[in-house]
């Protein structure tokens, strides 16, 4: 995002594809971004993201918001540290697609919260 952007930028994971290299190395990028870094736990908004570049880095297709819905910080379960997607992102190469792995949260029903896991694969072109 740009320099002076007030979104908060978290928790990324690269990968970069073993069948390329140099300035046509193949990248992939899953994070997570948090609406600002000024918000409250009532106010903040998160969401997921996966962005690919095919020139080492030096340019990056727009980011894929991989949630359907932006997320609550409520939504997430409470740890004693605080509310957390946890540290379960993952993003690899297979052959001729990138596969991101990451947490999303939807509201939760009644008292159960409704967080999962999920995969997100796309065609590299």
């Amino acid at each position: 995002g740009p320099l002076r952007s007030r979104t908060d930028f978290v928790l990324p994971d690269l990968a970069v594809d073993p069948a390329s290299r140099g300035a046509r190395a193949r990248l992939a990028l899953t994070y997570y971004a948090v609406s600002s870094a000024n918000c409250t736990e009532a106010t903040c908004l998160l969401d997921v993201y996966l962005v690919t570049s095919r020139t080492g880095g030096a340019r990056w297709t727009r980011p894929r918001r991989l949630n359907p819905q932006r997320m609550r910080l409520t939504w997430l379960a409470q740890t004693s540290s605080g509310r957390m997607v946890g540290d379960y992102t993952g993003t690899v190469f297979s052959g001729r697609r990138v596969v991101s792995v990451h947490v999303q949260a939807r509201p939760p029903q009644g008292d159960r919260f409704n967080e999962a896991t999920y995969a997100f694969s796309l065609n590299l072109p």
